[in-house]
């Protein structure tokens, strides 16, 4: 009965432990009608939030993602310009606490002459089968570029994973700016 619930608890710590392990999710939307290879240049603007307290996490990784987004754009062809800009972009990033939930495994409970259920009074109870919470934070990166005469939003990309206490958040910033901007639908010659 030990080793049983050696093996039990190991069961559920290794899917605890890998459960929160994730990769980068990315997407991005083009809004209807929007012809982006007309845009050119660009500049950064902040949020409109007087308080800025839902932006605390730009505030420590800001230098760190505008300079990816800064060479992501040079890429598309695109070039600053805080005079005149054609678009411009925001963006936003944070963490948020998620919470999953996963069925622990059951285990196989005794067989008897005519299996499972045919004399059910002498099986005992399967352990197993709870639904535990877990929580976990995940890091969010999104980027929203507006029509600098319209004031409206054209494109917007995203991206998230879960974190853990082995994630390198730069790497992982460097990695969600890339992938975000790849599904930017715009290349201009340079």
């Amino acid at each position: 009965m030990k080793l049983f619930t050696k093996i039990f608890t190991f069961l559920i710590a290794t899917s605890l432990i890998t459960g929160c392990s994730g990769s980068l999710k990315t997407s991005s939307n083009t809004e209807k009608g929007a012809i982006l290879s007309n845009y050119k240049t660009y500049a950064w603007i902040t949020s409109a939030d007087p308080e800025g307290a839902s932006h605390t996490d730009d505030r420590v990784y800001a230098p760190l993602i505008q300079q990816h987004a800064d060479a992501a754009l040079a890429k598309k062809g695109m070039q600053i310009d805080t005079v005149a800009p054609d678009a411009v972009f925001l963006f936003d990033a944070h963490i948020e606490e998620q919470i999953k939930y996963s069925k622990a495994p059951t285990t196989m409970g005794s067989y008897y002459y005519g299996g499972p259920g045919y004399y059910p009074a002498f099986g005992p109870p399967m352990p197993g089968g709870e639904v535990l919470p877990q929580s976990y934070e995940e890091g969010i990166l999104a980027f929203q570029m507006f029509d600098t005469k319209t004031k409206k939003v054209l494109w917007h990309g995203w991206a998230k994973k879960p974190l853990t206490g082995k994630s390198d958040v730069e790497a992982d910033i460097k990695q969600a700016v890339r992938d975000i901007f790849a599904q930017l639908p715009i290349k201009h010659k340079q």
